[in-house]
């Protein structure tokens, strides 16, 4: 086995350059056959704390089908799911969020939605 270490420090972004960004938070429902568009705006910080949870958990609590056959639970536990919503609410004490959006859309309305919020 051979090991090598990459530094890869030289292509490191500047501290000042990920300080306090703008945030835009999207919420997205995209709809294959869907022709019109839904879009609202709102500062109501529960349904981003709720949408933000969501989307991190997703991945984690969810049971998979490994190799196509065998079923393993999710890796959630409730510490975790804790410790997750803790750091979601303080990102949302702390990040400047500019605009907060739900949107319901087809797939063609992607790139109007992108453009509308940016």
């Amino acid at each position: 086995m051979i090991k090598v270490n990459n530094d890869f420090s030289p292509f490191q972004a500047e501290n000042y350059m990920i300080k306090n960004p703008e945030i835009i938070l999207l919420f997205p429902h995209v709809e294959e056959k869907r022709s019109s568009i839904i879009y609202e705006e709102t500062d109501n910080k529960e349904l981003a704390l709720r949408n933000l949870f969501n989307s991190a958990s997703e991945k984690i609590g969810k049971s998979v089908l490994l190799y196509g056959r065998i079923g393993l639970p999710g890796l959630d536990n409730i510490s975790l799911a804790e410790k997750r919503v803790d750091n979601i609410k303080d990102f949302i004490k702390k990040a400047k969020i500019t605009k907060l959006a739900l949107a319901v859309l087809g797939v063609k309305d992607v790139e109007q939605i992108i453009q509308k919020i940016g």
